[in-house]
């Protein structure tokens, strides 16, 4: 979710001096902690699938038999 060079200062728009440099990094610790308080994983794009995160399709939804197109 972000690439190496924005861990260098003034590489990036992102981080252009040293206190960016710690805003963006808050920032990651501050998502990473959301995602293990949500319990959030990480899968592949082989694992997902619309039944295993609980999406209906537009079938579905209009009471539909079969696949959406």
């Amino acid at each position: 979710f972000f690439h190496s060079p924005s861990l260098l200062e003034g590489r990036t728009p992102f981080v252009r001096t040293t206190a960016d440099l710690e805003a963006f990094i808050a920032r990651v610790d501050r998502f990473l902690e959301f995602v293990q308080d949500s319990g959030l994983r990480s899968v592949t794009m082989s694992e997902l699938n619309p039944e295993r995160v609980g999406a209906v399709s537009t079938c579905e939804l209009s009471g539909q038999k079969g696949v959406a197109a």
